[in-house]
């Protein structure tokens, strides 16, 4: 079973086909068949929102869009800007320094609306998403390659790594999280291509505690 969900429209249509084109291979991917696979984009939990979640069977993944055209990202410390190999400031948002704290922020917070829903610990991973293969390369005694909840992929490497991991919690508890507005989305009869009906998403996520 496959479902995705299109939560609210994208601001960027650059995010849109990168959601558009990342759905595509979660959904020809084979090795998926015979798995429950719940696929969330443009999901908002304030003051947060989440390009894209997906849980398979018992794994949960954030996945952040990036667009910059580099082959090379160039890592000083934990929470210090990321330049390309031609000495580049990186995007990493409007509130944030780099692409790691951006996903550390947004795991954690989301790690701390879920518990407060399913009454679990989780172990959430992050994946920075470029459209080409990028090599990180750190220039410190911090790594990225050591943290096992953080990975920078591109399309040809996001399915492979996603499945390398799993989590404790099972594929019904994590419907359990996102029941609503899965149920939303199912009263509508629409899957992928939703839009502009759930602009109210954070009031329910108010009533839900979520």
């Amino acid at each position: 079973m496959k479902n995705v969900y299109l939560i609210s429209d994208f601001a960027s249509s650059w995010k849109q086909e990168m959601f558009s084109k990342l759905r595509h291979l979660v959904m020809a991917e084979t090795s998926f068949v015979d798995k429950n696979v719940l696929m969330l984009g443009h999901y908002l939990l304030a003051p947060y929102d989440y390009d894209a979640i997906i849980v398979v069977e018992n794994q949960l993944f954030i996945v952040e869009f990036k667009k910059d055209a580099c082959k090379s990202i160039h890592v000083s410390d934990a929470f210090a800007p990321w330049y390309s190999e031609q000495n580049e400031p990186l995007w990493a948002g409007k509130k944030h320094t780099s692409s790691y704290k951006q996903s550390l922020d947004k795991r954690n917070h989301l790690h701390h609306a879920l518990h407060k829903r399913l009454g679990h610990k989780l172990f959430i991973k992050s994946f920075v998403l470029y459209q080409h293969d990028v090599e990180v390369i750190c220039h410190s005694d911090f790594d990225i390659h050591n943290h096992k909840w953080f990975f920078v992929e591109s399309y040809n490497t996001i399915i492979p790594k996603i499945e390398e991991h799993s989590s404790p919690i099972n594929f019904s508890d994590f419907c359990t999280a996102f029941d609503k507005v899965i149920n939303r989305c199912k009263s509508m009869k629409e899957q992928y291509g939703l839009t502009r009906y759930l602009k109210t998403f954070e009031i329910w996520l108010e009533k839900a505690c979520l």
